[in-house]
């Protein structure tokens, strides 16, 4: 399953089945065995409710069950396929993305982003880079475009690179999904 299958399967989730996916997901860097019990602590849900949700994301095969608990495979975005040509890389490393975010924000805002700790903002932005070239493109666009009407704040009125990496990247993906469906939707209407 690539990305874009998994978030069509997300798609027809409940908003708190797909949050909690997502929350479950972005916790893990690798697959990793974790038990229902340790899961629902580490969600704050009750057994009960987490097990409701397992029993979902088993059914559609985002998690699968095995002796002492459940396997969490989180998704590279590509397809394997050991014949495939190489994918070329625009974001070659955290530093490339990086640049890229400085250089939207100045189009966006018309002020130059400032870092003050590049290792550990290269340390959180390394996570992004699971996602293909296009993913990240896209939605930190979506990102800076729909801030100011859906995260914004006093005390955060502009996103932060720290934001992006933990949550909002995450946040991000229902909106590329609606966009993604009325693109569609309007090809396909008669002119």
């Amino acid at each position: 399953m690539n990305k874009m299958e998994r978030l069509g399967l997300l798609r027809n989730f409940t908003p708190q089945t797909w949050f909690y996916f997502c929350k479950m997901e972005a916790s893990h860097d690798k697959e990793v065995m974790i038990s229902r019990q340790d899961l629902s602590l580490k969600l704050d849900l009750t057994p009960q409710t987490m097990g409701k949700y397992l029993a979902t994301w088993e059914a559609h095969g985002l998690v699968q069950q095995i002796d002492g608990g459940f396997v969490i495979t989180q998704l590279d975005g590509q397809a394997s396929n050991a014949t495939a040509d190489p994918v070329v890389r625009e974001f070659k490393n955290a530093c490339d993305v990086i640049n890229f975010w400085c250089d939207l924000y100045k189009t966006q805002y018309g002020q130059t982003y400032s870092i003050s700790n590049w290792a550990a903002t290269q340390a959180n932005v390394k996570k992004l880079l699971r996602y293909t070239d296009d993913e990240i493109r896209s939605t930190f666009q979506a990102i800076l475009s729909l801030y100011g009407k859906n995260w914004a704040n006093p005390k955060y009125p502009r996103p932060t690179l720290g934001a992006v990496c933990s949550w909002l990247f995450v946040q991000a993906e229902p909106f590329l999904l609606l966009s993604l469906q009325e693109h569609s939707q309007r090809s396909q209407l008669p002119m």
